[in-house]
């Protein structure tokens, strides 16, 4: 992925925005990474062949830090140029969203909870 943009935003709404655009969140210790799983027609029509990652950092605000620029596909052979640039789109969707302080409700925002991960 060739996006550069690095946006740091409370923990809970990065996790609310991409849940919203269907990836589910791994977390440990120190950063916490959403993927997305990608299908590919021509390799199968069932389960994903391609798995977009997008790693966040944990910062000691309670932030997590978006390494948009380290966003990359894992999985069974070549991905195609369409889902690539739909994977991008899904990013600058997501990136855009969370600059924009009224893409989640203020009471998600100001309820924010530190995990115990998060913690330090």
């Amino acid at each position: 992925m060739n996006t550069t943009s690095m946006i740091s935003a409370p923990a809970q709404r990065v996790r609310h925005v991409f849940i919203q655009h269907g990836f589910t969140g791994i977390s440990c210790k120190e950063k916490e990474t959403f993927v997305l799983g990608w299908i590919d027609q021509d390799m199968d029509e069932l389960r994903a062949s391609h798995v977009f990652t997008v790693p966040a950092i944990y910062l000691p605000d309670g932030k997590l830090l978006i390494e948009a620029e380290k966003a990359s596909f894992s999985g069974y052979g070549q991905v195609p140029d369409s889902i690539q640039a739909q994977a991008q789109e899904q990013l600058n969707e997501i990136l855009a969203a969370l600059k924009d302080d009224r893409s989640v409700p203020r009471e998600e925002t100001h309820s924010y909870k530190p995990l115990d991960s998060e913690r330090q």
